[in-house]
């Protein structure tokens, strides 16, 4: 009994109030609350960006420094590569003495490299290199020496030592390891010039070795004849070849080497064999015999 007035009891007072009220949540009170700290402090990928920044900008202003407003890279010395060329080639220093206190970054040293290598035309390769941080390194190579050249002239006589492009780079020397040219000129030759062409001196060279292969006769001398020219091959055996230098030395001496039958050229007693002369039936050979 007492509990169906109870239950009488609670339905009257819920249709006399009406429905439960709905709570509408306007102000947001009831949402949780973030955590504070969370909102306070920086996202981490942020942190990391701001870092990187920081840093290249830093090696940005480091690098600057060094190189435009510090003495890091400014040129101080001009070196030669080969110790023992150090003094006897100091003068390609002076090409590049321009270059001290320059930015070496910067700085346009094969210019200098270029006028050296055009006013030393006795060097095979001139290089100028940047040595990091503040120094210039040259380095070369010279043409082989490859004759003795001895100039008669007014009565006097000049000895030069020429390298394989004829250019004189030693003077009042003799290299008895090397052929002997005579030259006669009315005025003496001049030293660290051209005194023969590239082309002269090879084939001069070249008809003298041709000879000792071919005919096993050592050369003692080479006399080469400008105005007439002619070469004339001293030989050990103190006869005088000559030949017209304006033909292939190959085929004036293989036309002697046909003659061996008829002209025995080491026993004979000769003052001198011509190949200079052709004649129109044929190969001509002139000879003198020794008195």
């Amino acid at each position: 009994m007492f509990g169906n007035r109870t239950k009488g009891n609670s339905l009257q007072k819920r249709y006399f109030y009406g429905k439960t009220p709905i709570l509408q949540n306007k102000d947001g009170f009831l949402k949780k609350k973030k955590n504070g700290i969370r909102n306070i402090m920086p996202e981490p990928q942020k942190i990391k960006k701001t870092f990187i920044l920081i840093l290249i900008a830093a090696g940005i202003l480091t690098i600057f420094y060094w190189i435009f407003l510090s003495n890091f890279f400014t040129i101080k010395e001009v070196t030669i590569d080969y110790k023992e060329a150090q003094e006897e080639n100091a003068f390609l220093k002076d090409y590049f003495t321009s270059y001290i206190g320059k930015n070496i970054i910067f700085a346009d040293i094969e210019t200098g490299a270029e006028k050296a290598k055009n006013e030393h035309p006795e060097f095979k390769s001139l290089i100028a290199q940047k040595s990091y941080p503040n120094k210039i390194k040259i380095s070369f190579s010279a043409y082989t020496s490859i004759a003795n050249i001895i100039n008669t002239s007014g009565g006097g006589i000049f000895k030069f030592i020429v390298n394989e492009i004829g250019m004189a780079t030693q003077k009042d020397m003799e290299n008895p390891n090397l052929p002997f040219i005579k030259i006669s000129t009315e005025k003496p030759l001049n030293f660290n010039t051209i005194l023969l062409t590239q082309e002269k001196i090879k084939y001069i060279i070249g008809c003298a070795k041709f000879f000792e292969e071919k005919f096993n006769m050592k050369i003692l001398e080479i006399e080469y004849l400008m105005q007439e020219k002619e070469l004339h091959l001293k030989t050990e055996k103190y006869f005088t070849i000559l030949l017209d230098i304006q033909k292939p030395y190959e085929e004036q001496l293989l036309k002697l080497k046909k003659a061996l039958s008829k002209l025995d050229i080491y026993t004979l007693p000769l003052e001198y064999i011509d190949l200079r002369i052709y004649s129109a039936t044929g190969e001509k050979i002139i000879y003198k015999k020794r008195r």
